[in-house]
């Protein structure tokens, strides 16, 4: 309705569940364009998961990685190689952009608010 928030999807009739479940998916969004806005201002350098993290405030619960593993299922990042990680001294993948994709993967009120290259 006119009173929710625009990034919400629920009625204010609707039960606190629904706009607890709205509130959810808006912040994924958000954790999405922020975790793209990383990849596109920094392209062509590419990043591993944890590089990423620490970039995005060092955090290490999984929630940037899950935005980043959504980009890639959807074909906007794609791996471009592999690097060792220094604390864990295994080989990890590094991901990039897919410049042969033609759409942008957030919505584009999120989308259009990303300053120019």
């Amino acid at each position: 309705m006119a009173d929710d928030p625009p990034e919400f999807n629920a009625r204010n009739s609707d039960p606190n569940t629904s706009h607890a479940a709205a509130k959810l998916d808006a912040n994924k969004i958000k954790d999405r364009a922020t975790v793209w806005q990383l990849f596109f201002h920094a392209d062509p350098k590419p990043f591993a998961d944890f590089q990423m993290e620490i970039e995005l405030g060092g955090t290490r619960n999984g929630k940037w990685r899950k935005r980043r593993s959504d980009l890639t299922r959807d074909g906007f990042l794609v791996e471009v190689g592999e690097i060792r990680n220094p604390n864990t001294k295994k080989m990890v993948k590094i991901w990039g952009v897919n410049h042969n994709r033609p759409t942008q993967p957030v919505q584009p009120t999120l989308f259009d608010q990303l300053p120019a290259k």
